[in-house]
């Protein structure tokens, strides 16, 4: 096995969950004994429901009129990319590379369409563009500002892992 040329840490990192979107408030619901699921009756299915605190931060991002037609997993992925970059303390990140790991992509956005084909044959031209796996990290490079590489990748359950060897990967090749 071929040695890490150069030793790579984590210097930044954002979250939006059912758990939280701070390193605090998402450590001490790891430590407590209760789950975050609850039954929806509209949707018939058990969710994780995002916080207060986390649906007025969406809902920030969702004012601005460019990003008000966006799918709520876009905006969630800008709002952790923000906080990285934040933590990271790096300043200007116009060149930075962004690399989404998504296993389920805008499924809100997709949902929406795939019923409006069902009810109506019509499929909306909006369709493909904003449920294409590349519209996360897209939307997340342009509202951070960066020209650099912007790519998603699925890899379903492992996404995140494989976005972060994918990260060490670039990395190590320079």
């Amino acid at each position: 096995m071929q040695q890490q040329k150069h030793k790579i840490g984590i210097v930044g990192w954002g979250s939006i969950s059912a758990l939280g979107e701070d390193r605090a408030s998402i450590w001490e619901r790891y430590q407590q004994q209760e789950q975050y699921l609850s039954f929806s009756t509209e949707k018939n299915v058990c969710e994780g429901r995002l916080s207060a605190k986390s649906q007025q931060s969406i809902a920030q991002f969702r004012a601005n009129k460019l990003y008000a037609s966006l799918d709520p997993t876009v905006l969630m992925a800008m709002l952790a990319a923000k906080q990285a970059v934040e933590q990271s303390q790096w300043g200007v990140v116009d060149d930075i590379g962004i690399n989404i790991g998504s296993s389920r992509g805008a499924t809100q956005l997709w949902e929406k369409y795939f019923q409006q084909f069902s009810d109506n044959k019509v499929l909306s031209p909006l369709a493909s563009p904003t449920t294409t796996s590349g519209n996360i990290s897209s939307w997340v490079a342009h509202h951070l500002g960066s020209g650099g590489l912007a790519l998603e990748h699925s890899i379903t359950c492992s996404t995140a892992l494989h976005a972060l060897l994918n990260g060490m990967t670039w990395l190590e090749s320079g």
